[in-house]
């Protein structure tokens, strides 16, 4: 039996976030049918938060029999971060193939994701008023594997996805390129605890610093930073206990050393160490921590939702 999707939804959403404060979405979707009822499927919306505003329209390709997405899409971005005002304007394409393999009762995912932007970016530096432009075409391949026994609430399995970028700016022709990689790795012990770790790397290789602002490794992917700079070098590694007391409340204790910058010569060690709650909603996975930063010497309060993608 073939349920078709509603011709019509309209979603909202309203959140807050320890370094942007209150967050509002919205997000309209409508079912478009062209020649032989072939669905696509439209998509816009609206992001706002303090420090950024988004707007976005889509059009999604139906899945194929292999398990293929695409869609094409236009953005339109301002932001202003880090004594910087970004306006970007961009066009993209993404394909996404994923595969589920199941053995012995547990499903392994592989996912691959391919992508395009054309972007042109206008930047303003705040504190002398100074501002370039940049216009850039990137190509991105990220490949993951999902062995976990549950996405919202791992207990046991790993996560692996290598990436990779490569681009050039359209105003002079510099070229740049960039890999990373992401391991991550869940534990049970009894019932009750989950030991995980975390190790991330990766690095943007360019003869000059002109590269798009979000090919760069931006600090807040890190979960306990607010700086959104884009650097050119990254590494984390991370360790968490996680007691659960029921099936809805939980303690976690995590320790964890990270820094991002333009080489990894440059990177010091940055540690933290923090204690959290841990709740299990309807939505997903939610954390609330208190972190203490070596470097800064301060405690400072951090939340999030904990979904593995």
């Amino acid at each position: 039996m073939v349920i078709e999707a509603p011709a019509k939804q309209i979603a909202l959403s309203f959140g807050i976030d320890d370094g942007t404060g209150v967050q509002l979405e919205s997000l309209y979707r409508k079912n478009i049918f062209r020649y032989h009822d072939f669905p696509l499927i439209l998509s816009t919306g609206l992001a706002i938060d303090r420090l950024r505003q988004r707007a976005f329209i889509d059009i999604n390709f139906p899945s194929n029999s292999n398990e293929n997405k695409d869609a094409i899409g236009l953005l339109a971005d301002h932001s202003n971060i880090q004594d910087m005002k970004i306006i970007r304007l961009a066009l993209g394409a993404t394909n996404i193939r994923q595969i589920c393999i199941k053995n012995n009762g547990k499903s392994i995912e592989y996912e691959k994701r391919l992508g395009s932007l054309l972007a042109y970016d206008y930047q303003t530096r705040i504190k002398d008023n100074a501002s370039f432009q940049l216009s850039s075409i990137t190509a991105t391949f990220d490949w993951t594997k999902r062995n976990i026994d549950n996405k919202y609430n791992p207990r046991n399995g790993d996560l692996i996805t290598f990436g990779f970028g490569l681009g050039s700016t359209i105003n002079e022709v510099n070229p740049y390129a960039r890999v990373k990689l992401r391991l991550q790795e869940w534990k049970s012990i009894g019932r009750s605890n989950v030991i995980s770790s975390h190790l991330e790397i990766g690095k943007v290789y360019t003869k000059n610093s002109q590269f798009p602002y979000d090919f760069g490794f931006r600090s807040n992917i890190v979960r306990r930073k607010k700086s959104e700079i884009a650097d050119s070098a990254l590494a984390l590694v991370s360790l968490e206990y996680e007691h659960d007391f029921t099936d809805k409340w939980g303690l976690g204790l995590f320790i964890e050393t990270w820094n991002s910058e333009n080489s990894f010569r440059s990177i010091g060690v940055n540690m933290d160490y923090g204690i959290g709650i841990r709740a299990r909603t309807l939505a997903s996975p939610l954390s609330l921590d208190l972190i203490y930063n070596q470097l800064e010497k301060k405690i400072r309060l951090h939340f999030s939702l904990g979904i593995v993608f």
